[in-house]
């Protein structure tokens, strides 16, 4: 073919578009799509290569440079696991519009560069109760073992926010929203208009009712001040109880252990990390932990946290009693929607937002931990960031919309890598399992076929390549995307089913203007 002869001279070689003699509207779409593609690959040929964009696959982190990084800074995977981004389009829209952001997550962050970007005149302001600069929430738990420079810590050196004019008042509490002045109050009465309002407030650790919680001794884990109250009493600490099993506990429990701390881990689940994990590998994790001398309490729940002011142990509901001079609650986290719901913004499980963010009253959008999107909440740092981009752009004017991210779960820990991707808890009777152990490689993968498509993996190995899983997901074997969902190009009208419909039965739209959705 005309392809593979321009292959054979080194050529880049874009996929070709096959098209009927009578194209239907899809094929038209496609083909321009095709030519949009190509003025991209065009500018990207054309681009200075240390502003190249490298998008990480695991956490979504952005990185501008010749070259991927060594380690990403939020999630700590290596340079294998981050993939060239095309060009985006540029919008541009310069008013003197005055943009307030609530909040100092990577949400609030990422809305800040979306508005910067789009608005080069507009005022930035964002409002952080928080007494430090926007960080890397995943990468606390490295905080407890090591001194972490700034650069990894931190998203933005200072002069960041100088340089790109977005003023940042850290240690400022908004205690409410007035929707019909456009305004914000701080808790020291003081009132800040807005022309647009970006709600970007988080979540907040999740304080179980236990018995004893007060003692001193008992912390958790969601903020960079959590991580440092932490660091400082693992040092002198002997034995630690960690209550819950998620990926941020694990990762402090391994860095607890590697600084010489005896630690008990309680899961109220039968297994580690259960919906992330199939049973032999939460086994293998299983195993791992208690090779480095986790003990394990599983499928059992919290009674009471004993101390007499000064925590002193954790009596689980068998009756045991596990000694502990440190206490780490590691049981979620809860939306902070409180400010939207008391200024009449709808809220479900979290602030309730469209596939622009926007929110139930005008010129009010939301991103982040706070934020539901559909049917559910889905609080994680890669959500978070591509929420908090699109509500900066429609803010501003563009016309994006939100599309959930492929979601994963990296846990580095115990000296390996687990990385989990899709569906890996199907009944066996409703897929295929294809294994590979290689104990000399320390290699382990569970992949997870359903009609020929891999829909779930799991791999644990000392390091981890996710890019071929990612890619893969949702792809039969001849790499055709394959999906049991299909959203209307037209319409957004959403069928399920092994293949789209011939007629959209809202908009009458043919079988090519479906997509299939993950």
């Amino acid at each position: 073919s005309i392809e593979n002869r321009l292959q054979a001279l080194r050529m880049q070689v874009m996929p070709g578009l096959r098209v009927r003699f009578k194209p239907g509207e899809g094929n038209l779409e496609d083909a321009f799509m095709l030519g949009m593609d190509f003025g991209r690959a065009i500018l990207d040929k054309k681009q200075d290569k240390s502003m190249q964009r490298w998008r990480c696959l695991v956490c979504g982190h952005i990185h501008v440079g010749a070259e991927p990084p060594a380690v990403c800074p939020a999630c700590g995977v290596g340079p294998e696991n981050f993939v060239r981004e095309s060009m985006e389009d540029e919008f541009i829209n310069d008013t003197q519009d005055k943009f307030v952001i609530i909040g100092g997550g990577i949400a609030a962050l990422s809305a800040a560069q979306s508005i910067r970007k789009r608005n080069r005149s507009a005022a930035i302001l964002m409002l952080s109760e928080e007494e430090y600069h926007p960080y890397y929430r995943p990468a606390l738990s490295d905080l407890l073992s090591e001194d972490l420079p700034d650069k990894r810590l931190y998203v933005f050196d200072p002069a960041w926010y100088a340089d790109n004019r977005v003023e940042l008042r850290m240690g400022t509490r908004i205690v409410k929203i007035e929707p019909d002045k456009q305004a914000v109050v701080t808790e020291r009465n003081e009132s800040i208009p807005y022309t647009k309002l970006i709600v970007a407030t988080g979540a907040r650790s999740n304080i179980p009712p236990f018995k004893g919680r007060e003692n001193r001794g008992v912390y958790a884990l969601r903020s960079l001040q959590d991580a440092l109250a932490l660091k400082e009493a693992i040092k002198p600490a002997k034995k630690a109880v960690v209550i819950g099993g998620g990926v941020l506990g694990l990762e402090a429990v391994w860095e607890m252990v590697s600084s010489g701390v005896e630690v008990a881990v309680v899961e109220y689940n039968q297994r580690l990390m259960p919906r992330q994990l199939d049973e032999p590998a939460s086994l293998r994790l299983q195993q791992l932990m208690e090779n480095k001398g986790v003990k394990l309490y599983l499928g059992l729940g919290t009674e009471e946290i004993v101390g007499d002011g000064q925590v002193r142990g954790v009596r689980l509901n068998d009756g045991q009693l596990l000694e502990a001079d440190l206490v780490l609650l590691s049981t979620g986290v809860r939306p902070n929607v409180e400010l939207a719901q008391d200024a009449g913004i709808e809220v479900a499980q979290g602030v309730v937002v469209d596939s622009r963010m926007r929110t139930s009253l005008p010129n009010i959008y939301a991103a982040g931990d706070g934020a539901q999107f559909g049917d559910r909440l889905v609080g994680l740092w890669p959500v978070s960031l591509e929420m908090g981009r699109v509500a900066g752009a429609a803010a501003a004017g563009d016309w994006l919309e939100y599309k959930a991210p492929l979601l994963s779960t990296m846990l580095a820990a115990f000296d390996m890598e687990v990385f989990s991707i899709g569906d890996v808890n199907l009944p066996p009777e409703q897929c295929r399992v294809v294994e590979v152990n290689d104990p000399v490689e320390k290699y382990f993968k569970r992949s997870y076929f359903k009609d020929g498509v891999l829909v779930g993996e799991i791999i644990i190995a000392p390091r981890v390549d996710t890019t071929q899983s990612m890619q893969s997901l949702g792809r039969d074997s001849s790499g055709k995307k394959r999906g049991n969902r299909w959203k209307c190009r037209v319409c957004g009208y959403v069928h399920e089913g092994p293949e789209p419909p011939d007629i959209c039965p809202v908009c009458s739209a043919t079988k090519d203007m479906f997509d299939p959705i993950d």
